[in-house]
């Protein structure tokens, strides 16, 4: 891939572009021009919102979800990857399971 600054990017009317240094999460991976965020790092936040509205459509009809969900929310903060935030979601609304 051939390395180009943002500005070059926008310039050219570049949708993305490479830098060859890592985002502040450590990829190293191509970047959009417009909002100069990784591709990577956007394609996981992507997933874990799918995940959490997937799950959240399912659940949203238990009359105990609201509370349940606060106890999730203050574990969704901790500091986990993108695979474990999907793991302990999975897990946890599968004891949610009645």
């Amino acid at each position: 891939m051939r390395v180009v600054f943002r500005r070059t990017a926008l310039q050219e009317g570049l949708h993305k572009y490479f830098t060859g240094e890592p985002c502040k999460n450590g990829h190293v991976d191509m970047r959009y021009t417009a909002t100069a965020s990784c591709v990577s790092c956007r394609r996981e936040y992507n997933r874990d919102k799918f995940m959490v509205s997937r799950y959240f459509k399912i659940y949203r009809e238990e009359e105990d979800f609201i509370q349940e969900l606060v106890g999730y929310i203050a574990m969704w903060r901790k500091d986990l990857s993108g695979r474990e935030k999907i793991a302990f979601l999975k897990s946890y609304f599968e004891t949610l399971k009645l």
